[in-house]
């Protein structure tokens, strides 16, 4: 079954196709785990995951593994590691802070390291690195996703996090082409528009897309985004023969080329599920990611088969593509039980958290760190969205538990009243330093620069006659409107970033030994 020159058209055209996979509905929906193993039957490619723990996904890739006639090409968002969309694994910093490193080859062992994870739950294909120069500060959606602001520095990363992942044959993939850091606008809710000419995107946008396929990338992955120079009559490039033209003759690429996730609003706004796939395949994609609606899709796509000899003819092409992959990633001849290596993740802590902490940037106008056993502190955090409290609250409690002084904390976001916001003025009024957390990054949906102007207001108000420091646990690009005895740029607020910050606090990198 793995040879597509004996398939039928539905074989064919159904190897393209990769839906969204909830590892929750999975174990918890009848109707739903229904319907992912009537995809199975009908013959998808693969699956791109999300949500549950390692040992749900295990389960759940193995499971599938055994019923799929041609094994199954898992994939999954993680950049960062398996946190990114799974409840479990090693958080590791974003690419903004592994290019704060001085030394490219972290980028090397982090993604090798994350890729041992995403191996040891059944996924082989992760949907990175990402290849955006972050050139535009108010850029809402890729920010410290970017490895940095310049093409040397991200080609640099992007190559060494290729490799890292070579070492554990999981397939990468260079996103989100042509780049998406020049951007003011987020595709997960409109189509973002990128006006620069081929020229200069070849002189800028595209060198780490180069880089990548020199350092032998699996797979690229094309952004929703109006790119004029790349794209026909007015056609996100995703839909656009024209950019795939371009990859395949322009770029000699020739690997997979997938859509980025068809069910953003970028996409269903124009588009059904069962259009959109087919005309990303017709453009000349391999695979088709996570349409809206995945029955939809199939069905559409296979009806459309029985009469368009070019959708086959793609898809046929696309699917020899498919199954070197398949072999690339070692799933074919024949899919293999997981092995055992949970001990993974206790191995990549320190490696996690040394990274972490060498990213850190710092700026001292008064020594006031480490924070003296006798010097009272307050902590305010300020918070982008509701599920930050989470992340706020795992800070202050180990901030808490590493400086044993008097303490009050408190999380505060843009609807906070007046009343509310003197009432924390009046609870702090005894300490002598202040500390505050600003968890403002790009989210998909939420990806809000202007946060930062709300949040100055109410540090200003809260900070008068107080030592201060201020801590940037994500989007870096507003230091300069704080006037803060310390100033701290974590670039993530991963997990071991946060603790990075709590042993520069207290004093306590001596005894971790992390240097």
């Amino acid at each position: 079954m793995s040879n597509p020159m004996n398939w039928t058209k539905q074989q064919i055209v159904a190897q393209c196709l990769f839906p969204k996979l909830s590892t929750e509905d999975f174990f918890t929906n009848p109707d739903y785990k229904r319907e992912i193993l009537r995809l199975v039957e009908l013959g998808v490619g693969g699956f791109c995951i999300f949500g549950g723990d390692t040992v749900q996904v295990e389960q759940m890739t193995n499971s599938l593994q055994n019923m799929a006639p041609v094994p199954l090409l898992f994939a999954g968002d993680f950049e960062f590691g398996l946190p990114m969309r799974l409840s479990e694994g090693t958080e590791f910093p974003h690419a903004m802070a592994l290019g704060q490193n001085s030394d490219s080859d972290t980028s090397f062992k982090i993604s090798s390291a994350i890729s041992k994870e995403v191996k040891s739950v059944g996924v082989k294909w992760n949907l990175a690195p990402v290849c955006d120069i972050n050139s535009n500060p108010s850029n809402p959606i890729i920010n410290i996703r970017s490895f940095g602001e310049t093409p040397e520095l991200v080609s640099d990363n992007v190559v060494k996090f290729i490799e890292g992942s070579k070492t554990v044959n999981v397939l990468t993939c260079a996103k989100h082409f042509p780049g998406h850091g020049d951007t003011l606008s987020d595709s997960h809710i409109e189509l973002p528009a990128v006006s620069k000419t081929l020229e200069d995107l070849e002189k800028f946008e595209l060198l780490p897309f180069k880089a990548a396929i020199e350092a032998g990338v699996d797979s690229i992955m094309v952004g929703h985004l109006y790119v004029p120079a790349m794209s026909n009559n007015l056609l996100p490039t995703s839909l656009s023969p024209k950019v795939y033209s371009y990859i395949r003759d322009a770029m000699k690429f020739k690997g997979l080329i997938v859509t980025d996730a068809l069910d953003m609003k970028s996409i269903t706004k124009i588009r059904n599920s069962s259009d959109a796939t087919i005309d990303c395949l017709l453009a000349g994609a391999d695979i088709a990611l996570m349409p809206e609606n995945a029955i939809e899709a199939i069905a559409g796509l296979i009806e459309r088969a029985e009469n368009d000899e070019k959708l086959v003819e793609n898809c046929y092409e696309s699917s020899k593509r498919i199954i070197t992959a398949k072999r690339n990633a070692k799933l074919i001849p024949l899919f293999a039980t997981l092995e055992n290596t949970k001990q993974i993740f206790t191995d990549h802590l320190n490696l996690a958290l040394n990274v972490a902490y060498k990213a850190l940037q710092i700026k001292i106008d008064k020594p006031i760190i480490p924070i003296a056993d006798d010097v009272n502190f307050a902590g305010i955090a300020f918070l982008q969205q509701d599920k930050d409290l989470r992340t706020a609250t795992r800070f202050f409690t180990m901030l808490s538990q590493a400086i044993e002084n008097d303490c009050d904390f408190a999380f505060v976001s843009e609807a906070i009243t007046d009343s509310d916001l003197s009432a924390i003025k009046d609870g702090i009024k005894d300490a002598k330093i202040l500390i505050f957390a600003v968890f403002i990054k790009a989210v998909a949906y939420d990806g809000r620069t202007d946060l930062i102007t709300k949040a100055k207001e109410i540090f200003d108000k809260l900070s008068a006659g107080k030592d201060t420091i201020v801590i940037f646990l994500g989007n870096p690009y507003f230091g300069e409107i704080f006037d803060s005895s310390v100033k701290i740029w974590t670039y993530s607020d991963s997990f071991p970033s946060l603790a990075s910050v709590v042993i520069e606090l207290s004093g306590r990198k001596e005894a971790l030994k992390l240097l």
